[in-house]
């Protein structure tokens, strides 16, 4: 190791706090919000309770990476060019890399949404969907020594296992009643009662 243990969690800590600011802050810029308040927003988003419960955990990259992910986004939509198209690759790597797939799933759907919604609203920009393509495809490469271990081990789990019984059984759906039995003991667990 280059630091000694202590050393080294505080060097991530405090650089996922950094990166989080920094990524707040561009996404804000991005957006046209002023230089003072997208400062405020990188602090409330980098020192929100989010970034700071999960700090030290997978998540809290992957939290940083989010708002770096939007500006590239909207990056995209303005200037189509080869840079954005590299930042976006920067963003998805940073966002597979962190070690949070359930975080990377979210924010794909929602960059996936934003880009959307983007288009939408400023016109149909093919050079756009071009770059956003080779950005998603580059980050996606790069990402990809932390997404195929995953993918790889994803069918030895037991969640998987149980699924794929349930599946093979014919049973893809529940009638509403066991559904709402299901829905009932999860979510009501303690009104219910605890097993011992």
């Amino acid at each position: 190791l280059l630091l000694p243990l202590p050393q080294s969690l505080a060097f991530v800590s405090a650089a996922t706090l950094a990166l989080s600011a920094v990524s707040m802050y561009l996404a804000s810029r991005a957006f046209g919000v002023r230089p003072e308040f997208a400062l405020f927003a990188g602090a409330a988003w980098s020192y929100g309770a989010f970034q700071f419960f999960w700090l030290g955990w997978p998540i809290a990259l992957a939290g940083a990476g989010i708002p770096l992910l939007i500006f590239a986004v909207k990056r995209t939509i303005d200037e189509a060019t080869n840079g954005s198209a590299l930042i976006l690759a920067v963003a998805w790597a940073l966002l597979m890399l962190g070690g949070n797939p359930e975080a990377a799933l979210m924010g794909a759907l929602f960059a996936g949404l934003l880009f959307l919604g983007l288009v939408v609203h400023s016109g149909s920009r093919l050079a756009a969907l071009k770059t956003l393509f080779i950005g998603t495809a580059l980050g996606l490469a790069l990402g990809s020594i932390q997404l195929l271990p995953f993918l790889d081990a994803l069918p030895q789990t037991a969640e998987y296992s149980a699924r794929a019984e349930h599946n093979a059984a014919g049973q893809l759906a529940l009638p509403p009643s066991d559904a709402l039995g299901l829905l009932r003991e999860n979510v009501l667990t303690f009104a219910l009662g605890v097993d011992e």
